[in-house]
């Protein structure tokens, strides 16, 4: 009698596992694993809240003052711009926490002269006066001002309405700039900035001083500081915190370009302080915090800092790719030889990434940050509000114990395994709002980065440490060196198994998302730069197990000048080379290594002549790293039950190449359906469950690009299954 030899794949920790079956039952249990990507088994507790206020929002807007008073829980707004219209309109937000009951809109109605429309400037509040003071800024005739206004009541809850009025400032002014890094010394009532910039026809100037008005709220005078130690470069558009225990201001990031247009590859990620900041008993001194880790570049930001645990932490902004951000950096140990930042997993949802929006700190006791407003990219504006609690990294509850999750303890090299960490309490409750370092005791077996992220580098056995205020764990991952073949063996024979697709989709080329346009920059000084926005090209069906490889179609017609696809992982990129007005058509082809597909794609190349002026033309449309967008679904091309399946999936804009994640809050039947995603390829793959038929498989993906920029979320991807 003939014995009948099958496999049986079952997905566990160690991965997936061919069992051997013959007539006579079971032979082998010796585990096959089949390379692969691995998704995090968990996801971090969402931190982030969006705030549904009732009333009539302030129009969107981006570059505006902002406040907070503490006691009444209100969120001061004024001014600001939409890129087309400027405001010296005043708002308030009434519960602006979110701890204290239903948040609602107030526009406050204020007397005495009000302050010219404006946008840009230096501002900052005295909780015992209940005073907004606003300093400079670029008012609606684009001329930078530097004059001081006060909002006396500014919170609104004082019998005498509140009055706004203009304070004459003696002494010598420093020349006119806008963009600086400022902060409020309201002990010592006095503002202190550093930098910014001026412009005027196609020039621009920065500055690297430091100076200061004292005695704000009464008889303001100027005095320019004359620091020791190494000054910052003169920069524009970087943060500033500052610590009134210490008399220090930080500044983080920043532009460093002198062109009339900042060259994005002058965004930075220095962290620097200035000691006895305010000039007051003390020489004031420069010096560069040597940190461990760093941020991705950037300018357009916000930060915050939380003086009883010293910490620091900054939101958004836009990187040195000239993407728009959305993540949370927090910086520790402020005070000691070596500082740390730590990028901060908030969990999902999250706010939209954006630039030039405002941020504020509720205090430590509620360790609250309130975010409003802000450009998503190019002129999209927004009005909302969110409120990230646990804001400086340090949990309410202590953590006694953590515990590093992972699918798998074995990785093939050159695939990635998202780890995740979880910390509990005494009470073995888990714990949200907390920050983790990782380590890999060995990064030539297996590298892991600042989120937990593990690479196969090399074969050999690594243990990846998770750590959070001095509790650690581990977890070992074993590193196998990638093979095109696997055997389990049987007490009698070798048996080599490999996955034969029971079906194949016909392999086609997805032309629904075409490239998006690209841009011919002449800059004022006649300089021309070419904006191309990276996306990926989309394919289905053919073999799931091979990877997609992309090429210009054999006799078709070729990539525009400068303008390339990636034979890897499909992404449409370039600098433009010599780029010509007017559109142009090339064909692709995709081959899965035993079949190709060829497919027509189109991008319209458009001329953007910058203007002149007193503040730079921001541009054409800034590029945003984000997923298919004004869709609730993207239907995939339909499956069927127990055959094989394959599918690409869309993102555009970022810094390539790309990252892909299952979200685990939004994921639905996934893990039922036999699928897995492709985690460098964004590629859908593998033999649909048979218990899928008749069902629609439903999911969404977390996309994240090189930086560590994560994209801006995208519709469900649905997969009817027959």
């Amino acid at each position: 009698m003939r014995k009948r030899i099958t496999s049986l794949i079952i997905t566990g920790l160690m991965g997936p596992i061919v069992f051997v079956l013959t007539g006579c039952g079971l032979l082998s249990t010796t585990p096959t694993l089949l390379p692969q990507n691995y998704d995090a088994v968990v996801s971090a507790p969402s931190l982030w809240t969006q705030l549904s206020p009732t009333g009539t929002a302030p129009v969107p807007r981006k570059e505006h003052a902002s406040a907070y008073d503490a006691t009444n829980d209100r969120l001061i707004i004024f001014g600001g711009t939409s890129s087309t219209q400027y405001y010296n309109d005043t708002w308030i937000l009434t519960n602006a926490s979110g701890n204290n009951g239903a948040q609602s809109w107030v526009p406050l109605s204020t007397s005495g002269v009000t302050p010219p429309q404006r946008y840009s400037r230096v501002a900052g509040y005295n909780t015992t006066k209940n005073i907004l003071l606003v300093f400079g800024g670029v008012d609606n005739n684009n001329k930078i001002q530097m004059d001081l206004w006060l909002l006396t009541n500014a919170n609104g809850l004082q019998i005498t309405a509140p009055t706004w009025s203009k304070l004459a400032i003696e002494g010598t002014p420093p020349s006119a700039r806008y963009r600086m890094a400022g902060v409020y010394d309201e002990t010592n009532d006095t503002l202190i900035f550093f930098g910014g910039g001026s412009y005027s026809s196609s020039t621009a100037t920065l500055y690297d001083e430091t100076w200061v008005i004292r005695n704000v709220t009464t008889s303001p005078s100027w005095s320019q500081l004359n620091p020791d130690g190494t000054l910052p470069p003169t920069l524009i558009d970087a943060s500033a915190v500052y610590d009134a225990a210490g008399n220090r201001m930080i500044i983080f990031g920043g532009n460093t370009s002198t062109a009339y247009s900042p060259d994005p590859s002058g965004r930075t990620n220095d962290t620097w302080i200035l000691s006895d900041a305010n000039g007051i008993g003390g020489t004031p001194t420069w010096s560069q915090l040597n940190t461990l880790n760093k941020p991705p570049a950037r300018s357009g930001h916000t930060a915050i800092f939380d003086g009883a645990s010293k910490k620091m932490v900054i939101f958004a902004g836009t990187g040195s790719d000239n993407y728009v951000r959305s993540d949370v950096w927090v910086l520790t140990d402020l005070g000691e030889t070596t500082c740390t930042w730590i990028e901060y997993d908030t969990g999902k949802p999250y706010p939209a990434s954006r630039e030039y929006h405002s941020a504020v700190y509720a205090g430590s006791d509620k360790d609250i940050m309130v975010i409003f407003g802000g450009g998503t990219g190019g002129k999209n504006l927004v009005n909302d509000v969110w409120v990230l609690k646990c804001a400086n990294g340090i949990p309410v509850t202590p953590v006694s114990k953590i515990v590093v999750k992972g699918a798998s303890t074995n990785l093939f090299q050159s695939y990635i395994m998202q780890l995740s960490a979880v910390a509990t309490d005494a009470s073995d409750n888990e714990i949200e709002g907390v920050l983790y370092t990782w380590s890999s005791s060995d990064p030539v077996v297996a590298m892991v980065n600042l989120t937990g992220l593990v690479t196969g580098a090399g074969p050999g056995t690594a243990t990846i440490t998770a750590t959070s205020g001095g509790i650690s764990s581990q977890y070992t991952v074993a590193v196998i060196a990638t093979s095109t073949t696997t055997s389990t063996s049987t007490s009698t024979s070798t048996t080599k198994t490999t996955s034969t697709p029971s079906s194949i989709i016909p392999l086609t080329i997805d032309t629904r998302w075409q490239p998006s346009n690209a841009y011919i920059v002449v800059e004022t000084d006649g300089n021309i730069h070419y904006q191309v926005t990276p996306q990926t090209l989309m394919a289905y069906g053919g073999s799931p197990l091979a990877r997609y490889t992309w090429s210009k179609a054999t006799g078709g017609r070729s990539y525009p000048p400068g303008i390339t696809v990636d034979s890897f992982t499909g992404v449409l990129k370039g600098t433009g080379g010599a780029l010509q007005e007017g559109t142009y058509t090339f064909d692709v082809e995709v081959s899965d290594g035993s079949r190709t597909a060829t497919a027509a794609f189109t991008i319209t190349v458009e001329k953007y002549v910058k203007q002149s002026g007193p503040v730079p033309d921001p541009g054409p449309p800034t590029i945003v790293l984000q997923q298919a967008q004004g869709m609730s679904t993207i239907p995939l091309v339909d499956g069927k039950a127990g055959q094989s399946y394959a599918a690409s999936l869309y993102v555009a804009g970022g810094e390539p190449p790309y990252n892909w994640l299952v979200d685990p809050t939004n994921q639905s039947n996934f893990a039922l359906s036999g699928l897995t995603i492709d985690m460098s390829g964004g590629i859908v793959r593998g033999t649909i469950s048979p218990s899928m038929s008749g069902q629609t498989i439903k999911f969404s993906v977390i996309v994240r690009d090189n930086t560590g920029a994560t994209a801006i979320p995208g519709p469900i991807y649905t997969i009817n299954v027959k």
